[in-house]
C-alpha cells in the first residue's frame, strides 16, 4: 500500500488492531491498520487550506462533499498538491494526490 497516494484531508479516522485477525487476512500476524475515509453526508460542504515556508515550499489540499438525500446519492472529494523547490541545487519536488469517492443507494464505489 502506498499511503502516499491518500490525501491526508481526507482520512477521517486511523486505528491499529492489535493481533492477528482472519478478516483482515492472513498475513495479519502482529495487528493491521484500519484507514477510514471521509464520505459526503459526514462532510458536506467544502474547505481549502494552504500553507507556505521555506525554499519555495507550498502545499494546498481541498474538500467537496454533498448529497441528496432523496435519492441516496451523495459525494466526496478530496485532493491536494504539493511543490518545493528544494534546499539542494536541482532538487526539486512536485506532488498533486486525489481521491473522489461516490455512493449511491447503499452501494459505494470508490474512483
Amino acid at each position: 500500500m502506498s499511503w502516499d497516494l491518500i490525501p491526508r484531508i481526507a482520512i477521517s479516522e486511523i486505528a491499529l488492531v492489535p493481533g492477528s485477525n482472519p478478516l483482515f487476512g492472513m498475513n495479519t500476524l502482529g495487528g493491521s491498520v484500519s484507514v477510514e475515509t471521509k464520505d459526503g453526508p459526514s462532510r458536506p460542504g467544502s474547505m481549502i487550506q494552504s500553507s507556505e515556508g521555506s525554499f519555495g515550499r507550498w502545499n494546498t489540499e481541498f474538500e467537496h462533499g454533498g448529497g441528496i438525500n432523496a435519492s441516496g446519492f451523495n459525494w466526496y472529494l478530496a485532493g491536494s498538491l504539493f511543490d518545493e523547490d528544494g534546499w539542494l541545487h536541482q532538487d526539486t519536488l512536485e506532488r498533486s494526490r486525489h481521491m473522489p469517492d461516490v455512493l449511491l443507494a447503499g452501494l459505494r464505489r470508490i474512483l
